[in-house]
Order: C-alpha cells, then structure tokens, then sequence
C-alpha cells in the first residue's frame, strides 16, 4: 500500500532501494539515484520486487475517494517497462501488492466500493474478498506458501483492523483490533510463517498509541505496545532472522521499534526508540498474547468513516509489498 502523498517503497536482494510514487519512479542506494519510469498521472503507487530483483508497480491516479479510476500495473520483469490494466473500473483506493519468488503479481484494492484480489500478468483473474462497503485501504502480504494476507480497515458493526486470508483454501476474515479509532494498517510475516499487524490508535480512543497484533501463538493476541497521543502512520516489516521493526509518527517525531521476539511464543520484548535512531530507548515487555487494552466495540463511538485515520509511512519490504 502507498504512504503519505501515494509514495511506496520496497529493498531488493542486492540492496538497492525502488521508490515508486507521485509521477514516477526511481531506485538506487545511497548517493546514486536512477529514474527510468514516468507515469502518466499523479498517483497512488505499491511496489514489490520478485526474486529476480525486478519490479512490479501498481498505480491508482490521485481523486477522491469514488472519483473514477483504472487501476494500473507496471513492471520491468521482462526487461523494458510494460504495463496492463488491473482493472476497468473504479478503483477509489490505494492499491497493496505482493509478488510471488516468479514474479506473478496479486493487487488488492478497494473497487465499486469492494475490496478485490486481481491476479497478473493479465488479471483477468479477479475474486471479490469483502463484498460490503464499509472495507477500506488494503494491505497485502504472502507468506512462503504463495497465500495472501490482506489487513484492512473496516467500520459497520466490527469495526477496527481486520486480516483476511486464503491460507485455507477459503478466504477467512479475523477481526484483530476492535475500535472505530483504529487507524490504516501495516502486515508483515515472519520467516517461520507467523503474520504481525501494526496500527496507531486515535487521540480520542481510550488507550491511544501504537498496537501489534500477531498469531504467533496460534491465535490472533493484540497488545498496547506504545502509549502515544500522536501515534499516526505505522509500518512494519519482519527482518530475514525474525525481528519485527516497526515505525510510526508520534509525540517525539518519528519513532522506530524493533522486537527480537516475534518467532518465539514467550515475552514480547519491545525497544522504543524515542526521537528515532540515535534517540533514548524505552522498554516494554508483557507476556506473549497479552491485551494491554484494546478498547470495546464502539466505545469510541461511531463516525462516517475512519476517523484520525492518516496514510502509513513507506513500506515493502519484508512485507511482500
């Protein structure tokens, strides 16, 4: 899914970075950046790299939410960029992506006011995984068996952060944070299979900050990792040996927290670094599985749509886009 101003990005194997957002798209490493793609419109941008370090993009034009739009595909898999249509209709949200090891693109995004699952290169493969209208700004990830995990804002009457999957063959939804001040939200999977969500909670809520919720115990826990007022935008990855970094805008700027844990069923220990890398650290810890407050259904009260909601910061990495 795209950040603040439609921006992704994701890392490849060989370090170099891919930035795909606004009119374009550009990669490199430090000190030496390349663009050799332009886009026609300003854009909400997604991107993953496959395993062969090509890149694949999925593009939404800037509008409003319901202003008619096609989402689009770009990639440069073959070797010069090519392009398809996701999908003819109106695709009035920022689009996730996620690539298979062979580069097989799958885009989430919300169309018709659905939230649907299109399948390149063609896709004209397209499946309609929340049929309702209340299901809003997608993530998307794939564990190592080649399912999806899509994370997901929904209001009605199960407000809050929802993760569907198809790891079953059938898609399964899991209502993992419960409050109608539940901002967009981050996923990520561990090496070991183990899915991790990341979302701040509004002022206004209860327990505002920062929450994680994972199934690394076999069932869905959430916990009140970080109590901040100001937490907005969080993004999390799961690094190659299994630690969980996540970074999200709060009281003392932009914050990152990495938690070694994530693969271990035992105590989730979390390091908060306040004011960013370099800053103070804080530590928190609470048995695996605590709920360290997750407000009640509707306590907050209901509103029109996801309210202190805000984009998330740049991700893609471990993420699978």
């Amino acid at each position: 899914m795209s950040g603040p101003g439609g921006v992704d990005i994701a890392a490849a194997s060989d370090g170099t970075v891919r930035i795909a957002g606004g009119d374009g798209y550009a990669s490199g490493s430090a000190g030496a950046w390349t663009s050799d793609k332009t886009f026609t419109d300003g854009s909400h941008d997604a991107v993953a790299v496959d395993a062969a370090d090509r890149t694949h993009v999925a593009n939404v034009p800037y509008g409003f939410p319901g202003t008619p739009a096609s989402a689009d595909y770009y990639t440069d898999s073959t070797g010069p960029w090519t392009s398809a249509g996701v999908c003819g209709q109106d695709a009035d949200q920022e689009p996730a992506i996620a690539v298979t090891p062979a580069g097989v693109a799958h885009v989430v995004c919300r169309v018709n006011q659905q939230l649907w699952h299109l399948v390149g290169p063609t896709f004209a493969t397209t499946e309609v995984i929340y049929g309702a209208t209340d299901g809003y700004w997608p993530d998307v990830a794939m564990d190592a068996g080649g399912h999806l995990w899509v994370a997901y804002w929904r209001g009605g009457s199960a407000p809050g952060i929802h993760v569907l999957t198809n790891a079953t063959g059938n898609w399964v939804d899991s209502w993992v944070s419960r409050s109608w001040a539940d901002g967009i939200t981050s996923i990520a999977i561990a090496p070991n299979g183990k899915v991790v969500v990341a979302v701040t909670r509004a002022a206004w809520a209860s327990n505002p900050g920062l929450y994680v919720a994972t199934n690394r115990s076999g069932s869905w826990k959430t916990t009140l990792a970080v109590i901040d007022y100001a937490a907005a935008d969080a993004s999390v990855i799961v690094d190659g040996d299994g630690t969980m970094r996540v970074v999200y805008d709060g009281y003392d700027g932009i914050q990152d927290i990495d938690e070694t844990g994530l693969t271990a069923a035992s105590t989730v220990k979390l390091r908060v670094h306040i004011g960013g890398l370099g800053g103070r650290d804080r530590v928190a810890s609470g048995a695996s599985g605590s709920t360290l407050g997750p407000d009640a259904v509707g306590t907050e009260g209901r509103t029109s749509g996801p309210a202190g909601a805000r984009a998330p910061g740049a991700k893609g990495w471990a993420a699978g886009g």
